[in-house]
């Protein structure tokens, strides 16, 4: 049986609108993953470590038969392709794949936080997922999208650019 499962995409280095691009399509080639939506892309402004370019980011939703743990391999795979290298925390990137949500799954190890620990904070992430997921109820929240990012605190939006 296959799980809904929501992935934010970022980068700031090189191509950045080109590689989130081509990142979705290297998701979709693993049979197990099914891209069935994609968010617009958005122009943000970097967070934590801020002598950085912008970032360009974008949210899908994925049907997939992995389970959380093997689609966060899988997203690891992908960022390894794009040369993601893991410098300092928040620091420029070519590439960043966050598991923001997996089916109804709440989990808090220390290899994976579902849903993604930040999510609520993140007007990068919750722009994009309310394009294509406003109803959504984020599990741990209980709360749909919509009302996530309703209730996100003035000083955490970063004047998000919808670009494409």
């Amino acid at each position: 049986m296959a799980n809904i499962a929501y992935i934010a995409l970022g980068s700031n280095l090189g191509h950045s609108f080109t590689t989130i691009v081509q990142a979705i399509k290297d998701l979709a080639r693993d049979p197990a993953i099914r891209v069935t939506a994609i968010s617009s892309m958005y122009a943000t402004r970097p967070t934590g470590y801020l002598d950085q370019d912008n970032f360009i980011n974008a949210v899908c939703e994925v049907e997939t038969t992995l389970s959380p743990e093997e689609l966060l391999k899988r997203m690891f795979e992908t960022e390894n392709r794009f040369l993601r290298v893991r410098v300092f925390k928040n620091g420029p990137r070519t590439l960043d794949l966050d598991l923001i949500s997996y089916a109804d799954v709440v989990s808090a190890t220390p290899e994976l936080t579902l849903p993604h620990e930040h999510t609520h904070e993140r007007d990068f992430v919750l722009v994009p997922l309310n394009e294509i997921a406003p109803d959504y109820v984020m599990p741990r929240y209980n709360k749909k999208v919509s009302r996530l990012l309703e209730e996100l605190p003035e000083h955490l939006r970063t004047n998000i650019i919808k670009i494409l």
